[in-house]
């Protein structure tokens, strides 16, 4: 019996493991097929993949899309400030980490319709991350534009 739950643990490891770094290469690989530039470092992937061997894979979805939200508001603050258009995505994964692993219980409960959905769940990943390559394609040609005509 104690056996069988060293296993399960390697196994949730390992799943946390690919969801979490392979979340983070697909938006690296879709990033850099529509800015054609990179997009997000690979420090970022192994960084993800180590969150997800940790806390698993539903956290780590979680932790991926809750980063931005502070991202957004240092980047904000970094751009007014300094006028950096580039912002270190590390700092904000692990944060959002401490914040799942600090308070998993009520966040799991606003999270866990979401991961009811079963199958559909991969679908709108994929549906978000063409949208994603979408938009980030449609915002390096209004760069290109904006930058020619100076």
């Amino acid at each position: 019996q104690a056996n069988n739950a060293h296993w399960a643990g390697l196994l949730t490891a390992l799943v946390g493991l690919a969801a979490g770094g392979g979340l983070v290469w697909i938006v690296r690989v879709v990033g850099a097929a529509a800015l054609h530039r990179e997009a997000m470092g690979f420090g970022d992937v192994t960084l993800m993949a180590m969150i997800g061997a940790f806390v698993g894979w539903q956290a780590a979805l979680v932790i991926f899309f809750l980063a931005p939200f502070a991202g957004l508001v240092i980047g904000l603050l970094q751009w007014v400030a300094h006028g950096e258009h580039e912002i270190p995505y590390g700092p904000f994964l692990c944060l959002a980490a401490l914040l799942v692993v600090i308070d998993w219980p009520p966040i799991w409960q606003r999270v866990v319709p979401y991961f009811d959905m079963g199958g559909l769940l991969p679908a709108i990943l994929m549906v978000c991350m063409a949208l994603m390559g979408g938009l980030l394609f449609a915002y390096r040609l209004a760069s290109d534009y904006v930058l020619s005509d100076r």
